[in-house]
């Protein structure tokens, strides 16, 4: 089955949560040192240090996951190769599939194995690897050719969000 993709880099907002590290750790963790800062013997001084500790830490994700989206849209635009949309042909073969991006000439093999999770959005969807590389798909092609069914035959282990 071979399919063809098209994204419009206008369209990277839709992509970009699924980019960034999950935050939710560093959530819990902000959490835990308020509890731990309450529970200290200078009650007062161990919350203000929390608090402050806090502050920072979401300060510090917010600033680094708008810097590394950034980096992304960049590179994104640079492997356009001055065209407005990514032109990707993803032919899905026996043992593996390969990604031929029209922007830049190159191809891509993949194993079936190498790829980890399928991440399905409204418009767009995010194949990755175990390297965390990714290819995008047109999330209407995933529904027309039961590329979900496809793709879990082929490696029971891939995660579909």
């Amino acid at each position: 089955m071979k399919i063809k993709t098209e994204f419009d880099i206008n369209d990277f907002n839709l992509i970009k949560k699924y980019l960034i590290p999950n935050r939710n750790f560093i959530h819990v963790l902000a959490l835990l040192i308020l509890v731990f800062s309450v529970f200290t013997n200078q009650v007062l001084v161990g919350f203000i240090i929390g608090v402050l500790g806090v502050i920072v830490m979401e300060v510090l994700l917010f600033v680094s996951s708008k810097k590394i989206t950034k980096v992304m849209k960049e590179r994104f635009e640079q492997s356009l190769n001055g065209k407005d949309k990514l032109e990707v042909d993803i032919d899905f073969q026996e043992n593996s599939l390969t990604s031929h991006s029209h922007n830049t000439e190159s191809k891509l093999t993949l194993s079936y194995n190498d790829l980890k999770k399928l991440i399905v959005s409204d418009k767009y969807s995010l194949l990755f690897t175990t390297a965390n590389s990714f290819l995008i798909i047109e999330t209407s092609i995933i529904n027309e050719n039961d590329l979900i069914e496809f793709l879990l035959k082929k490696n029971p282990n891939i995660k579909i969000r």
